[in-house]
């Protein structure tokens, strides 16, 4: 607050800076939620994937318990 006050280069280049880390921490911060989505998602894809293998499996078990 006070980088913004006074009125020397210093203060300018500081205040500049200041604003230039918060940019960067909401892009950061976007990115982050686009990367925690598209794990999600990828999670569930497998998820998806091993339920439905955990499930032949446990059939081609019953069918040869049924067979013998």
């Amino acid at each position: 607050m006070l980088s913004s006050v006074l009125n020397s280069d210093k203060t300018i280049d500081v205040n500049i800076s200041i604003m230039c880390a918060f940019v960067l921490l909401r892009q950061n911060l976007s990115d982050y939620k686009d990367l925690k989505q598209q794990a999600a998602k990828l999670e569930e894809e497998i998820d998806i994937k091993f339920k439905n293998i955990h499930q032949a499996i446990n059939y081609l078990l019953q069918k040869d318990k049924a067979i013998q």
